[in-house]
């Protein structure tokens, strides 16, 4: 391989690496607010069981975490 077909495919995995950890704290970001209490009020006035407050949260932290360590 030549060496700027090299320097181009490390660009390309960086770049995807920083666009992962970006989304990714996006996700988890958004989702630490959904795991105060006051969200299980907001679920109830949406007229879902307060119990589901935690599969919510859930809902974005996992996938935000897989997709900073790259399995997503």
């Amino acid at each position: 391989m030549a060496e700027t077909e090299i320097r181009k495919m490390i660009l390309h995995d960086i770049t995807h690496f920083g666009l992962r950890i970006v989304v990714g704290s996006i996700f988890i970001a958004h989702s630490i607010g959904k795991f105060d209490p006051g969200f299980a009020g907001f679920v109830a006035k949406q007229g879902l069981p307060p119990e589901m407050q935690i599969p919510i949260a859930l809902a974005e932290l996992v996938p935000g975490i897989l997709l900073i360590i790259g399995i997503l």
